[in-house]
C-alpha cells in the first residue's frame, strides 16, 4: 500500500511548477507523513521496490524523516539504496541529502 500511495504522491509532486512553493511544501508534508507511518515498510520499499527516479524525489524529505524519527536504520538504508543508483545519486546530489539528514541524528 505504501508503494502505491507514495508513487501517486511523487507523480503529483513531479508535475508541480518549480516555483510553486506552497504546493511543493504541501507535497513534502504529505510525503513525510506517509513515510513516517511505518518505518519498516518504508525501509523495505526503499531497498526493494524504489526506482532511481523515485529515490531522487524522496531525497527532498530525508531530513524531515530523520529529524522526526532519529532513525539510524533509515540512514543506513538510504546509504544502501544510494549504492544501487550511483549515477542518479551523483546527478541529483542525493548523497548530500543523506549527509544533511544524518546531521539531524542526536
Amino acid at each position: 500500500m505504501l508503494a502505491e500511495e507514495l508513487r501517486q504522491l511523487l507523480e503529483r509532486r513531479s508535475k508541480l511548477h518549480p516555483n510553486d512553493d506552497f504546493r511543493t511544501e504541501k507535497a513534502w508534508e504529505e510525503e513525510t507523513e506517509l513515510l513516517l507511518r511505518n518505518m519498516d515498510e518504508t525501509i523495505q520499499f526503499l531497498e526493494n521496490e524504489c526506482t532511481a527516479e523515485e529515490f531522487s524525489w524522496i531525497a527532498e524529505v530525508f531530513e524531515d524523516v530523520v529529524r522526526r524519527t532519529q532513525s539510524k536504520e533509515f540512514i543506513q538504508a538510504l546509504y544502501r539504496v544510494a549504492k544501487k543508483f550511483p549515477e542518479e545519486c551523483e546527478a541529483y546530489h542525493v548523497l548530500d541529502s543523506i549527509h544533511f539528514a544524518e546531521s539531524y541524528l542526536k
